[in-house]
């Protein structure tokens, strides 16, 4: 037998199989015959037959015996024949049930084999194995019968690593096979159908060849022909699937079929019978051609057979006798050169057939294979039946659903993922009901030390299965407790840290105080640590992997005793100072520690790790390597084998390090390459390694040119991410991001294989050229790329242009004279390191930057001069940035910057500048922003001697000066003189750089503007001759600026406008440089511009306006009309220009029908509301004993809501020509000295004095109900008013207005003025609008912002108006209204009357300028911090509209939303608002601010923070978090909801405190139910009025109560809430002179709001206020400077507390009750130095990380949060 072979061997095993039971010793026999060699042959036959002669023989073999080939039959399990598989898996079942009572080594070896490769057979791709395996393992015998012990097996004994990928579909199909077993398996959902329906079935072809049949057109004769023959076949398909047993029998033997309980048959609808017994794709490779072939030529080709006569001669042939005479001599001779012919002949004819046969074979074995992958891709299953009807059909059967959902989870593991999860859950969560407690707990216990165990043992890290396991711990967290270090290893791994993040977290939430080993970690093994610290270390690893360095630090400043230099270094890290980091990181693992401060195990090697990434990312490969292989066994790496904790930790950086430095040309790495073949040798080492490193193997093959190695790794990698990112999470967005990273190296990898494998790429340099020319179009981003990436790519590329060029010198002919000319792709690699310098420089990783500048430096040298140049530009640029971050600086630091402007010098004439416009702009830039910093570091100098002799010397032979003061003026004289050169440069960029002139003329407008604005604030002082040079320089390169297109010359245009106040001589230049610009590019300022009509600074913008009011009249309509309600003119020429401008403008803006709309807007103003605004107005007037103005106000109010005597016709008689100026003119007259004298606006005096449109049905009725009462009370003109005491009017209005209030809020049973849900109630012009009858002119508000050209013509016109509308529920009743477009689309808008929305329009303004400086701020757009903001249309002083905000709830109904029926937070025994307004009253029975004041001077913080408690502990802590765990359809879900809603919610905060916005209730915020992200609302308080005029005080800079607190629990606000503040709080204060130029102009208008709304709280909340300001003549308006400078202040880093203190003391005067509690009130602020950080801070001065300390323990006080006013709900 050994020495037979092919076919005759396979017949031999087939006679020795027959025979099998006859032989003696039958085992040994074979061995020494071969039998192992048979087992491993090639050819599947010998296989076939040597697995059938193992299964014959196998009762007869010992476990000795049994062991000697096992291994040879576990291979099986890998092999393509299913044929061969199934024979396996038969022994195997042997094996199992018949080895498992043995105690034999052998044996249990042998067990634990067959265990795991038939777990593997439930994952078997053939259906036929896989439903015998199933049909094994399912017998009770194996598998407990009841359903909680099969679920704890599937745990307990059905895992092993390597059927992970398997596991989730076939413990589903375990578990859920138990369903089939129960009666109600076929049993339907519903018994009866909805009604009396008839249903017919349908019929649904699910043949594989009609996939795509329904998208051809029926009358086609192909589907015509197509459904005729399969006609046949896809109705047996739709039988067999609904059948519930079989009526006929198939055409094939099914006998021998496993059972598949998903269709309760042994046939299956996916196979259409041909699997049972079927040969397998494998198998028909060798049988195709043979009997196939034979069988297709007997049907398709007639039979020749041989004639009679065949062979002889012909009829009539003569034969010469010559010839036959001649034939007869040589017969002998001829007959052997004949035969030799013949032979010769035939052997070529029959090669020609064979190889025309075999290419036949082979086309057909391919169309076969392609047809058996076509079926398989579009075959269809049915596993139910479907009926249709006139309804749906509801009698469903259980067994639909479920056969379905198991089917697909076999298919994809997100759905077995899903699946498992909640049937796992739901069987859990129903234990008790099955089992006792005892038998319940010992379940659980089984459960918990499985999923340990797994977890601990998993080596694949499937991720589906992983985050399976993970969402079962985090749902089942108070029951299931596993070891976390076991938790946070696969998360990373696995990369699903989301998840094991949110498991972990809420362990430490539930858990606590036990004591926990660390299982998977080597070197802990003696450590004993409290579980509380366990878990914040492996949280804290886990949010490192996905580099979260602001919750890190959250977890080591807060909840970890760890050392200080730990707290350093991971601050360093987070900054991006990966040097710094690791100085720290050695430092303090090379510390000899004292037993007392010896720190944890845990926090040794987490310095470990991290120093391994630092030196990771600052591409130190060579240290790195050193740092590994000394942590391993002192450098034996192939140690590494010997622990997990090795393989997690350091085998990652072994392999990254030493391959990188294999590719950089290291030869030193043979220890490499005898590791990965030593691994290669060993099944399971191998497996760790192609699983996890294939892409370092494939390209240590490429190095190698071992191409084809490398391109079999490279389809490993490609495969692994594509398996990895299918199966990760879409909200898992930091996971998918780092996925992504790897791709771009993948590619370039395959790219380059696949070039090199074609010789003719290397004919010529072209296609290198060309490959390269490809690469390059595609490099990393400079920002958003990691430093990891850029250095894959600069490597790899590297390796690859060496490979090509050393292949194209190799590949010139031998005869070639040329000359070898060195690497022609330096100039390439130079480049792109160049590149991946400047990326570092911009993520702040100097360190590396200045590394990849050394090495390149003499490369540059070697090149053309331009290289050299853009080195030159990279290195200033890093030490400019490197300094400017530096609060303070060194020698060294000076040093650099000097050497920078040496550098920069050498190259000042060079024609390189001139021949690169874009190189020169950029070249002298950076020059005068070295002298920039330079004079700004000297002026900060008190002495020139605080610096070495050497830098002295440096800056006196600089300047020529010795004093710091003049040295700082002559610094700034000569960097505007270099900074300037760069305008001179205006030739197009070019590739090597691309700053363009905008970047140029905007540098250096921000330079002269930094120095103007020191001079401003007296902080420098600058010679008069520059300071007005760069006034005009700043006016003029901004508008140039802005006439390239510079978005931030936009931004900055209101700086402009502050230039030309401050210096009129500049105006003719202004005026001259606009009129170069279009005019739209204004149009984002057009409020400010139009505010500016009546005023001496107006001249500048006259034409601006006329301009834009002739080409976008509806971009200025509304500000104009808002802004002209304050118009004062006096009678110089100025006045009269400014007169004249306004009148030309009011020509242009003649548009009636926008007129219309807005007075139809006025209509939804609230009576009851404007008549309560109106009383405010008297109260002030009563005051002042103006009675003239009382009657007149009286009138004004009487007229608009009580009186609508103004007829139709009346109306129509307003000439449309008008347009704005009628409906406003006479208010404008009005209220000029009003203005003037009392510096406040009437609240009735800006509503359109004729409304062009009818008066709506409800004020009309509103009107009637209430005018005689009105009469009666205040008289029919109000002459009655005047003879009043303001108390009098107060209560005869109260006792009117409650009777209003009533009526509108329904109370009385009328009901009839109530508002209406319809739009015909308010406005009949509204809802009769027609956009065909009345034109298309009107736009949609709010389509001109500023950000682009505008085109009207495709702007969104108003066709109409929805006739409902929606009502809202606050005080003023605000109305949503629905505006139809004619795109089709419909817009929602809140209509809010009574109201000055200007204020609001300016917050989003800012809002949207703070946006833009977050996106410009690295750290910020690297987080994509942002605020979200909508629009606001401010129509008049009194009404405008509001975007809608689509699916947003308050953040008071979010909370709320949570509560169980039980948790009644509003009872009025126990609930916190209750138990707060009784412990007011414990003081006096007085009003609310005598109370308030009462709390502040007699309770002291003890029992104020001991009643804020008891009011928290009334409600439960977590009610964000319940709210958004409904939202979430899984753990990763929440854990997304939550980050999005505290960094939106910290960002929002930041803005909102700079900005001085207060009122922050409930109802003020409002939660985006899409993305989870917080939306600020309402910001009628803002700039420090709610501090400073509410009648209670706030004393809060923002709120942060627990319920917002406790969001991000664990860490609360602590983590990223904080880090989050203090990103956005740096961005704000670099550049916060953008903020102040729109503060500043923004705070111009007349009519400020401020001053109304102040006066409105002031006389909300009694008497006490009233008698105050009848006392005080003082104007209590704050002035606008003076708000501005207190945002400017806190953008300076003072002291919030010192803020709030401030705040009050301008209010001082707001009552005699708060004066006389002032200073109690300020102790609160201030704070106690004891427990207070705000307190312990300096009043100044403070960094950014302190200013967010003090801001955070303000917002957090309980002593402030104790004292706050009710309705603030600050135990929420």
């Amino acid at each position: 037998m050994p020495n037979l072979r092919g076919e005759f061997r396979t017949l031999c095993l087939d006679v020795l199989l027959s025979r099998i039971d006859t032989i003696s010793d039958v085992f040994i026999e074979l061995k020494s015959k071969g039998l192992l060699s048979y087992l491993t042959h090639r050819d599947e036959n010998t296989q076939l037959t040597a697995m059938k002669i193992v299964k014959a023989i196998m009762v007869k073999l010992k476990p000795v015996e049994m062991n000697q080939i096992f291994s040879a039959i576990t291979a099986f399990a890998s092999h393509p024949s299913a044929s061969c598989r199934n024979i396996m898996y038969d022994i195997m079942m042997w094996v199992c049930d018949n080895y498992r009572e043995e105690d034999d080594v052998d044996a249990i070896e042998i067990l634990r084999q067959t265990k795991d490769c038939l777990l593997r057979g439930l994952g078997d791709e053939d259906l036929q194995c896989r439903l015998m395996v199933q049909n094994f393992w399912s017998a009770e015998t194996r598998l407990p019968g009841h359903t909680v012990d099969r679920l704890v097996a599937m745990f307990e004994a059905m895992y092993s690593p390597s059927t992970e990928q398997y596991f989730l579909s076939y413990a589903t199909n375990l578990v859920l096979e138990m369903t089939s077993k129960s009666p109600d398996y076929q049993r339907e959902i519903f018994e009866l159908p909805l009604e009396d329906c008839k249903f017919q079935d349908l019929s649904v072809k699910s043949s594989w060849r009609h996939r795509h049949a329904a998208m051809t057109p029926l009358f086609a004769t192909t589907l015509a022909t197509q459904t005729d023959i399969e006609e046949g076949e896809s109705m047996s398909v739709n039988v067999r699937a609904t059948q519930q047993d079989v009526q006929f029998t198939a055409t094939q033997d099914a006998s021998r079929a496993p059972f598949n309980w998903l269709t309760q048959s042994s046939l299956d609808t996916f196979t259409d019978f041909s699997s049972v017994g079927t040969e397998t794709s494998s198998s028909l490779m060798f049988t195709v051609g043979t009997a196939d072939m034979a069988a297709r030529a007997s049907i398709h080709r007639p039979s020749l057979k041989p004639r009679s006569g065949f062979g002889k001669s012909r009829p009539g042939a003569q034969v010469k006798k010559e010839e036959k005479a001649n034939e007869e001599d040589d017969a002998d001779k001829s007959e052997f050169f004949r035969l030799k012919r013949r032979f010769k002949r035939d052997d070529e004819k029959t090669r020609v057939y064979f190889a025309k046969k075999n290419i036949r074979v082979q086309q057909m074995r391919e169309m076969v294979k392609a047809e058996q992958k076509s079926k398989r891709e579009s075959q269809v299953t049915m596993y139910r039946k479907y009926r249709i009807g006139d309804l749906p059909d509801i009698q469903i059967k259980y067994s639909y659903i479920i056969a379905p959902l198991q089917a697909i989870a076999h298919r994809d593991s997100t759905i077995a993922k899903l699946l498992f999860s909640e049937v796992f859950k739901a069987i859990f969560n129903k234990m008790d009901e099955v089992k006792p407690e005892r038998e319940i707990q010992e379940s659980i216990k089984q459960i918990n030390s499985s999923i340990d165990t797994i977890l601990s043992s998993s080596t694949n890290y499937f991720p589906p299965f992983i985050s399976c396991v993970l969402d079962i711990l985090f749902e089942l967290r108070n029951k299931l407790t596993v070891d976390v270090s076991n938790i946070s290893s696969c998360a990373v791994i696995s990369n699903i840290q989301p998840l094991g993040i949110v498991v972990l977290e809420d362990q430490l939430i539930v858990q606590g105080g036990e004591e926990a080993r660390s299982s998977k970690r080597g070197r802990n093994d003696g450590l004993t640590v409290s579980r509380d610290i366990a878990t914040w270390i492996e949280l804290a690893r886990l949010y490192k992997s996905v580099d979260e360095f602001d919750v890190l630090l959250g977890i080591f400043t807060n909840k970890l005793g760890t050392k200080e230099i730990t707290k350093k270094a991971v601050e360093a890290e987070s900054r991006c100072d990966y040097h710094k980091a690791r100085t720290y990181y050695e430092e303090a693992l090379d510390k000899d520690w004292s037993t007392d401060e010896k720190p944890l195990d845990a926090e040794l090697d987490l310095w470990d790790d991290c120093r391994m990434k630092c030196l990771n990312n600052l591409t130190q490969w060579k240290e790195l390597q050193n740092v590994t292989e000394m942590a391993v066994d002192e450098g034996n790496i192939a140690k590494v084998w010997d622990d997990t904790f090795y393989q997690e930790h350091y085998l990652p950086y072994i392999m990254r390090s030493k391959v990188k430095l294999m590719l950089q040309g290291d030869e030193d790495q043979q220890t490499l390459l005898d590791f990965v073949d030593g691994a290669m040798r060993n099944p399971e080492q191998k497996s760790l390694l192609e699983s996890r490193y294939c892409e370092y193997l494939a390209l240590m093959y490429a190095w190698q040119q071992d191409y084809d190695r490398a391109r079999h790794y490279s389809k490993m990698a490609q495969d692994k991410f594509l398996q990895e990112w299918c199966s990760t999470d879409v909200l898992i967005v930091s996971s998918r991001a780092s996925r992504l990273q790897v791709l771009q190296p993948l590619v370039e990898l395959q790219e380059f294989l696949e070039f090199m494998s074609l010789e003719s790429n290397f004919n010529t340099n072209f296609p290198s050229t060309q490959l390269l020319s490809k690469w390059e179009r595609r490099n990393p981003h400079v920002i958003l790329d990691s430093i990891d990436t850029w250095d894959d790519i600069v490597t790899n590329r590297n390796v690859y242009l060496d490979h090509l060029s050393q292949k194209l010198t190799t590949s010139k002919t031998e005869d070639s004279m040329e000359t070898d000319d060195g690497d022609i792709f330096l100039s390439s690699k130079v480049k792109l390191k160049l590149l991946m310098a400047e990326s570092s420089t911009t993520q702040n990783n100097y360190k590396l930057s200045l590394n990849i500048l050394a090495e390149t430096r003499r490369q540059c040298k070697e090149l053309d001069g331009i290289n050299m140049l853009l080195w030159s530009h990279l290195y200033t640029l890093t030490h400019q940035k490197k300094a400017s971050q530096n609060t303070e600086w060194s020698d060294d630091v000076f040093n650099s910057i000097l050497s920078t402007g040496d550098l920069l010098g050498k190259y000042e004439k060079s024609g390189l500048l001139k021949e690169h416009a874009g190189l020169g702009r950029r070249h002298f830039v950076l020059t005068g922003q070295s002298h920039k910093l330079l004079a700004s570091a000297v002026s900060n100098l008190k002495d020139l001697r605080d610096l070495n002799d050497k830098n002295q010397q440096k800056l006196k032979d600089l300047t020529g000066k010795s004093k710091p003061i003049e040295i700082t003026q002559v610094l700034v004289h000569n960097g505007y003189e270099q900074i300037k050169k760069s305008l001179s440069f205006d030739g197009k960029s070019t590739l090597d750089c691309s700053y363009g002139m905008d970047e140029a003329y905007l540098m250096v407008a921000k330079y002269c503007d930094t120095f103007l604005r020191l001079e401003e604030d007296d902080e420098m002082s600058l010679s008069g001759k520059d300071s007005d040079t760069f006034t005009s320089t700043v006016i003029v390169c901004l508008l140039n600026a802005m006439k390239l297109d510079c978005k931030e010359a936009r931004q900055r245009f209101p700086r402009l406008l502050q230039l030309v106040e401050m210096n009129p001589n500049t105006v003719e230049k202004f005026k001259e440089k606009c009129k170069e610009l279009p005019c739209w590019m204004f149009i984002m300022w057009i409020g400010q511009m139009v505010a500016l009509l009546d005023k001496p600074e107006s001249k500048a913008v006259h034409d601006i306006i006329i301009d834009i009011a002739k080409t976008y009249p509806q971009a200025v309509t509304y500000p104009f009309k808002l802004s002209g309600e304050g118009y004062t003119f006096g009678n110089t020429p100025e006045d009269k220009e400014n007169k004249a401008v306004k009148q030309r403008t009011e020509e242009l803006l003649n548009d009636s029908l926008v007129s219309k709309f807005v007075s139809a807007l006025e209509q939804f103003s609230q009576p009851d509301q404007l008549f309560k605004d109106w009383s405010e107005d008297i109260k002030l007037l009563i005051k002042k004993k103006e009675k003239d103005k009382i009657k007149t106000e009286f009138t004004k109010m009487y007229k608009l809501i009580f009186d609508h005597s103004m007829t139709s016709s009346a109306r129509q008689s307003v000439d449309p020509s008008q347009g704005l100026s009628q409906v406003s003119q006479a208010s404008m007259v009005e209220t000029g000295n009003y203005i003037k004298k009392f510096g406040a606006v009437s609240r009735l005096s800006q509503v359109s004095q004729a409304s062009m449109v009818e008066t709506g049905n409800y004020i009309k009725k509103f009107g009637a109900k209430f005018k005689k009462d009105v009469e009666k009370m205040f008289g029919k003109d109000g002459q009655k008013i005047g003879s009043m005491s303001l108390k009098e009017f107060q209560q005869n209005f109260g006792k009117l207005y409650q009777e209003m209030d009533e009526e509108v809020k329904g109370i009385n049973k009328k009901k009839e003025l109530i508002p209406p849900k319809s739009l015909v109630d308010y406005c009949e012009w509204m809802a009769d609008f027609s956009g065909s009858t009345q034109g298309r002119r009107l736009e949609i508000p709010g389509q001109y912002n500023g950000e682009s050209k505008p085109m009207p013509e495709y702007h969104v016109k108003v066709v109409g108006f929805d006739p409902r509308i929606l009502v809202m529920s606050s005080i003023r009743k605000p109305k949503r209204i629905t505006i139809r477009g004619n795109d089709e689309k419909d817009y929602n808008y809140l209509v809010k009357g009574g109201e000055d929305l200007r204020q609001d329009q300016r917050i989003e303004q800012l809002f949207h300028l703070m946006n833009q400086v977050f996106v410009n701020n690295p750290a910020c757009r690297h987080r994509k911090l942002h605020v979200k903001t909508y629009q606001v249309i401010p129509m008049t002083s009194r009404v405008g509209l509001i975007e809608w905000v689509k699916n947003t709830i308050p953040l008071k109904e979010f909370l709320r939303g949570s509560l169980t029926e039980r948790e009644n937070i509003d009872d009025r025994k126990t609930g916190p608002l209750f138990l707060h307004l009784e412990w007011l009253k414990k003081l006096t029975k007085e009003n609310q601010i005598v109370q308030y004041c009462q709390m502040y001077l007699k309770y002291n913080k003890t029992e104020t923070i001991r009643e804020f408690k008891n009011k928290e502990s009334r409600i439960p802590w977590d009610l964000m978090r319940r709210s958004f765990r409904q939202m979430s359809t899984s753990p990763e879900a929440f854990h997304v909801l939550c980050v999005n809603c505290a960094v939106s919610y910290a960002v929002m905060s930041i803005c909102q405190y700079i900005l001085g916005i207060g009122d922050r209730h409930l109802s003020n915020s409002m939660i985006d139910l899409s993305t989870g992200q917080m939306v600020g609302i309402d910001f009628g308080h803002a700039f420090g009025s709610a501090t400073q005029f509410l009648p209670i005080p706030e004393l809060m800079p923002f709120r942060l109560t627990r319920q917002i607190r406790n969001l991000m629990m664990p860490l609360q606000e602590k983590g990223l809430m904080e880090s989050t503040m203090i990103h956005a709080l740096r961005a704000l204060r670099e550049d916060y002179d953008l903020l102040l130029n729109t503060m500043d102009i923004f705070i111009k208008e007349p009519s400020l709001d401020w001053q109304i709304n102040a006066e409105k709280q002031k006389q909300a909340m009694g008497e006490e206020s009233i008698e105050a300001v009848e006392e005080t003549e003082e104007d209590i308006s704050w002035f606008p400077k003076q708000k501005v400078q207190y945002a400017l202040r806190k953008m300076k880093g003072h002291n919030p507390r010192i803020i709030t203190r401030d705040e009050l003391k301008l209010g001082e005067k707001r009552s005699l009750t708060f004066s006389k509690a002032l200073k109690a009130f300020e102790n609160v602020a201030l704070g106690d130095p004891k427990d207070n950080i705000r307190s312990q801070l300096p009043d100044r001065g403070l960094s950014v990380e302190q200013q967010v300390a003090a801001l955070i323990d303000q917002a957090t006080d309980p002593n402030i949060l104790g004292r706050t006013y009710a309705g603030w709900e600050p135990w929420m």
